[in-house]
């Protein structure tokens, strides 16, 4: 039962972890200009990456020896003391070298997105050391209550985070109904709303077809432009 138990645990907690992480996309996606996510997309997969080569293997080894040694509190003591300087350090190592590594890929960020992709791998680091201790001493609960928190925290960011815009919005609606009653009184007035809103709709459209080709050449170095 116990194996059953921490396989529900780990599973809901890798569930709940999973989902969260694709609302947060999918709500940054509407709120930040097409390049803007494209530049987050390639700076989280630069800030896993960059602390998967600074970890040292840290975390394999505090879960496997925290799992050996769970039944002997001294010699789990003796393993935890000598592993939370490992813990603590990797990530503000990986959070010292993201910069560098955005530089070396060719990411061109300002200081401030610099900063944030900094934040962002020193606390994927912390995480994943100590959601690789939990595991090793089987609390699979705490690491699915830590889930829990961290999902309701990204969503809730994603959903603080403003709209991206140059200035204040305004919506401006128009009844189908009060449109198709001046076809007969003023045609002239709805081929003209109709040619703007056709206009309107493909330049949106051209816009975002060049934004995409823009970001395709962005993140796979083509056509020399990077």
């Amino acid at each position: 039962m116990s194996i059953l138990r921490h396989s529900a645990w780990a599973a809901a907690a890798a569930i709940v972890l999973t989902v969260a992480r694709f609302l947060f996309a999918a709500i940054l996606a509407r709120r930040l200009s097409l390049t803007d996510f494209g530049q987050y997309v390639y700076g989280q997969w630069l800030a896993d990456l960059t602390f998967m080569v600074c970890s040292l293997g840290a975390m394999g080894a505090i879960s496997r020896y925290v799992a050996e040694f769970r039944h002997d509190p001294g010699l789990l003591t003796a393993v935890v003391r000598r592993w939370r300087p490992f813990a603590l350090g990797l990530p503000w190592v990986a959070a010292a070298a993201v910069p560098f590594a955005a530089w070396l890929s060719g990411l061109s960020l300002d200081a401030n997105g610099l900063a944030l992709l900094a934040l962002l791998t020193m606390t994927s680091g912390l995480w994943a050391m100590q959601t690789a201790a939990l595991t090793g001493m089987q609390r699979f609960d705490l690491a699915f209550g830590g889930s829990v928190v961290a999902a309701v925290v990204l969503v809730a960011g994603a959903l603080w985070m403003p709209l991206d815009a140059n200035g204040p919005s305004r919506v401006f609606g128009l009844e189908r109904a009060q449109l198709e009653s001046l076809l007969d009184s003023h045609p002239h007035i709805v081929y003209r709303v109709m040619r703007a809103i056709t206009r309107r709709v493909h330049q949106t459209q051209h816009r975002l077809a060049a934004q995409s080709a823009e970001l395709s050449n962005y993140i796979f170095k083509q056509h020399g432009r990077y």
